[in-house]
């Protein structure tokens, strides 16, 4: 039996596809990488790995695309900020308290106490 000619549509996509999968196998490319761990280290990946419904090595392999590392410097920034604000509030509410101690400026306390609510919920 004769096979038929392929038309040119399908010979673009079959050629697009043996290059595509050609390059598909040049680009996964495994590396064998050996890590030792002791006992406690071990128990916790195979617990957290488990828990995924992962193997280990696909765990690892998630935990790297994460790039923790380059989050660092903005959770750095946000911690710096956070910590001043706190100082910020502590040192209002510190104020407020002192105030507070004096019964006749119990309405002024009120006010500013609501304007800082009011300025936190914002």
């Amino acid at each position: 039996p004769l096979i038929p000619p392929l038309s040119l549509n399908k010979y673009l996509l079959f050629w697009i596809f043996i290059q595509t999968s050609k390059q598909i196998k040049e680009v996964i490319v495994l590396k064998n990488l050996s890590v030792r761990l002791n006992e406690e280290d071990y128990n916790i990946l195979e617990i957290k790995s488990n828990a995924l419904g992962v193997t280990k090595n696909e765990f690892i392999r998630r935990i790297i695309r994460l790039s923790v590392i380059d989050n660092i410097e903005d959770f750095n920034t946000n911690l710096k900020e956070l910590l001043l604000l706190k100082r910020s509030l502590s040192n209002n509410i510190n104020q407020l308290a002192k105030k507070g101690h004096n019964v006749e400026k119990f309405e002024e306390v009120k006010k500013e106490l609501d304007e800082l609510w009011e300025s936190l919920n914002q």
